[in-house]
């Protein structure tokens, strides 16, 4: 927070020294602290006994391989692919230009298919509930493309 007071004027100022504070005004902004990316390093131990057996450490699961990327950086390129339509390549430059990482549109690609895989088993629970219903709603939709006979079909069982 910060208090601003008055600028001081010859003769104006002397008065309003000693002048009673009446009441302040306030304003605010808002802003977002820069992004940082933080580099977690792991390292397996490996250690020798005198009968010469080795025995190593192993890797934790959220790093399976020697360059890795967490949950943040798969959530917000997974955001700006589903939620705002990026193709992988400009979803790359975009993680780069926000976050200052390199992801190849391949690892995209591999992580789209892992949150694909991920909605295997509420798709299959929704599915299985739509077709017990009694009673479905289905709308179909036209999508505005180029491309004719383009649709969306939702289907939905009455509330």
């Amino acid at each position: 927070m910060f208090t601003t007071g008055f600028k001081f004027y010859f003769g104006v100022g002397l008065a309003l020294m000693t002048a009673a504070f009446a009441y302040g005004y306030t304003t605010g902004g808002n802003s977002l602290p820069d992004p940082v990316v933080v580099v977690t390093e792991h390292r397996a131990e490996r250690y020798r006994c005198r009968c010469g057996c080795e025995t190593t450490a192993e890797f934790p699961s959220e790093a399976p391989a020697p360059a890795c990327y967490g949950p943040s950086i798969k959530a917000h390129a997974l955001y700006l692919m589903c939620a705002q339509h990026l193709p992988r390549e400009r979803c790359a430059l975009a993680l780069t230009d926000l976050f200052g990482v390199d992801v190849s549109t391949g690892t995209l690609d591999n992580w789209m298919s892992q949150a694909a895989g991920a909605l295997d088993g509420f798709v299959a629970t929704v599915s299985d509930q739509l077709g017990s219903a009694p009673v479905v709603h289905a709308d179909e939709t036209r999508c505005v493309r180029p491309r004719p006979r383009c649709g969306c079909t939702c289907v939905a069982p009455p509330r």
